[in-house]
């Protein structure tokens, strides 16, 4: 008789299986094939040192997945996350686990952008003030605060304190003036960046990343040396890029410059009038060209080049000058040498900002909401593609992690092994976007039951939205969400592509509606979000900001509603750039750049329904485009695989079928 082969499990399961350490701790453990798979893949790459790239469905349990690999390879690791929750999660929650559980030793720590954290420099001179007026109670409770905190960190104080406060209380780079500062062996930056340098798992987000990233080519940095980076929720990487290498200038930003009290005391008082007029013009042309609405600028503002040569002989004449040359690093020094970097860089911004964009870039207004600090327009310069910056700051470097549950704009018919593709280049739309090039891929299915749990059900006799005709397709819309929300008995949360016709839709509906109805704009998000599961049957009218990043386990969201494909706006200037580039190279715009991002954006909306195993509900898609285009095949596939519908009776008779709890 042959005696069975015994084959020993993966380290990785291990650890994440059925009789691994974390299952003999939780008893309602559930192994993951899944998580299993991508903690094998992570591990492999990390081993090896290669990229990976990884999509896991929702319910995989990416966290644990990559954070078990990362600590078992004994390697300093950076994980860094698009949004603050995430963040707080894996250093309150997931890490403290793993740190009781595993049977190795490891340290962690967050560290995130310097104006999260408290200047206790900043906050005496506040102080100082605040006395002067009395004081308000938020202000108050600040200051109680700040003897008792050991991070600094502003989420931590449980009121909130008004911008204008706000602002003036923490570290900038433009105040910091490092160890000549009273207070910088307290300094809660310091601090927070002495314990990630103690750490092999450092948590951050892609925006410090990104700009620690830019600044070692500078020769300077922000976060500690590591092996290697995993960057979860990796389909923001993009747009995180471009916003980390955009610069804009507003009226405000050049009358603060002028107005610095230090500036005024040492250059000379003819060229500061000069200087004053240059960027007194510089404002009104910048007011000017943004007026009105977001659009693309194309034509050059001379008076930028002239702000900017101005501020440059200001700096150079301060250089020649410089009044602190024999004093020591101390506070007016340091002061100095940041004036100097800030006069520089207002120089770099002027003349990016003001000369006509090439191919590669784009200059656009930002409208008054959204731009200065002031709530005036500003004048924006983005570059439009940053693969080849990604490939020189980031994968050419260090070996990197992607994954998220959305990076893959095709479904795949099998597992890609080691060495090869995916066969139908599932994530080239994503390498491409960030210039990645070998790599480990996964595409990591999801373990709930979307057959059973899931109907998606798309409206084929809902009209094409024509411009010429909102209200007409308003009516249509509201006529299908009406049926809907009666059938799921409300909660629900409906999702639109624009704000304008998210109004429409309310204003018919809303009113008739015999459900708890919430919209968004009229409430902050964690608020509407509060709210929603607070009532049973609530319905919510949200905008792409709940499109990701929100979850709401069990009955009290049963039905997503999606209004239409969320294909970029074409008048957005970046979208509007990169769409004339390709059109110029004779490339297919809209297969190869519109679609795959609606794509990754519809799945993210697909995503909010079915967050647990438990979870049970529809997902209507009111875009009768996707059944009668030749692409709604490909989105189709790339969706999870849910039972499909066009007929709405089949969504009544599945609600029917629900035990009813409420």
């Amino acid at each position: 008789m042959t005696t069975p082969i015994r084959v020993r499990p993966s380290p990785m399961a291990s650890v994440l299986g059925a009789s691994g350490p974390i299952a003999r701790l939780l008893p309602d453990y559930d192994e993951r094939p899944g998580q299993i798979e991508m903690a094998e893949t992570v591990a492999s790459a990390l081993a090896r040192s290669e990229h990976a790239v990884i999509e896991a469905g929702t319910g995989t349990g990416k966290s644990m997945a990559y954070l078990v690999p990362a600590i078992f390879s004994g390697k300093t690791v950076i994980v860094s996350t698009a949004n603050k929750a995430l963040q707080e999660q894996l250093i309150r929650k997931d890490i403290p686990f793993l740190q009781q559980v595993l049977p190795i030793r490891f340290t962690a720590a967050m560290i995130k952008g310097r104006s999260n954290y408290l200047c206790l420099d900043r906050f005496r001179d506040e102080e100082g003030f605040q006395r002067l007026t009395g004081g308000s109670r938020g202000w108050k409770r600040a200051l109680e605060w700040k003897d008792t905190t050991t991070t600094g960190d502003l989420e931590d104080l449980e009121i909130s304190i008004p911008p204008d406060i706000r602002g003036r209380m923490v570290s900038t780079t433009r105040t910091c003036i490092g160890d000549a500062c009273d207070f910088f062996d307290r300094c809660f930056v310091e601090l927070a960046r002495q314990r990630a340098e103690e750490s092999k798992i450092i948590i951050c987000n892609h925006a410090l990343l990104l700009a620690d990233l830019h600044l070692r080519d500078m020769g300077a940095y922000l976060l500690p040396e590591r092996d290697a980076i995993v960057l979860d929720e990796a389909h923001h990487l993009e747009e995180a890029t471009i916003n980390a290498l955009s610069v804009q200038l507003a009226p405000s930003d050049i009358a603060e410059l002028l107005e610095y009290g230090l500036l005024r005391r040492y250059v000379d008082s003819a060229l500061l009038e000069r200087g004053t007029h240059a960027g007194q013009r510089l404002a009104i042309d910048l007011q000017s060209a943004c007026a009105g609405y977001q659009h693309i600028i194309t034509e050059a503002l001379p008076s930028g080049e002239a702000f900017a040569d101005l501020v440059q002989e200001m700096g150079e004449s301060l250089r020649r000058e410089n009044p602190q040359m024999k004093r020591q690093q101390d506070k007016d020094s340091r002061r100095f040498e940041r004036m100097m970097e800030w006069i520089d860089q207002t120089a770099t911004t002027a003349r990016l900002v003001s000369r006509s964009a090439d191919e590669d870039s784009v200059r656009y207004s930002v409208p008054a909401a959204e731009g200065g600090r002031g709530r005036e327009p500003a004048l924006r310069w983005s570059p439009i593609d940053v693969a080849n910056s990604l490939q020189e700051i980031l994968f050419s470097r260090y070996p990197t992690i992607c994954t998220s549950a959305t990076l893959a704009t095709r479904g795949a018919t099998s597992t890609a092994s080691e060495d090869e593709p995916l066969p139908n280049q599932a994530f080239s739309y994503f390498r491409s976007r960030v210039g990645i090039d070998a790599a480990q891929e996964r595409l990591i299915a999801s373990p709930f039951d979307y057959p059973n749990q899931c109907l998606l059900y798309v409206a084929r006799s809902m009209p094409e939205f024509a411009i010429n005709r909102p209200d007409e397709y308003a009516e249509a819309l509201a006529s299908h969400l009406d049926r809907l929300l009666a059938a799921s008995r409300g909660r629900a949360f409906c999702l639109f592509t624009s704000y304008r016709t998210l109004d429409r839709v309310w204003s018919l509906l809303a009113p008739s509606l015999p459900f708890p109805t919430l919209r968004q704009g009229d409430a902050p998000r964690p608020e509407l979000l509060r709210r929603f599961k607070a009532k049973p049957g609530s319905v919510l009218f949200a905008t792409r900001s709940f499109w990701e990043g929100v979850d709401v386990v069990g009955e009290g969201l049963s039905l997503v509603a999606i209004d239409k494909l969320p294909f970029s706006s074409p008048d957005e200037p970046v979208v509007q750039a990169r769409v004339a580039r390709m059109k110029r190279a004779e490339q297919d715009w809209f297969g190869d750049l519109m679609l795959p991002q609606a794509t990754l954006q519809l799945k993210q909306g697909f995503g909010r329904l079915i967050r647990s195993p438990n979870d049970r509900g529809v997902v209507a898609i009111l875009d009768s485009r996707i059944l009668r285009k030749s692409y709604g095949r490909q989105v189709l596939a790339a969706l999870p695989p849910a039972r499909r519908t066009d007929r709405i009776e089949v969504v009544e008779a599945f609600f029917q079928s629900e035990p009813t709890q409420l």
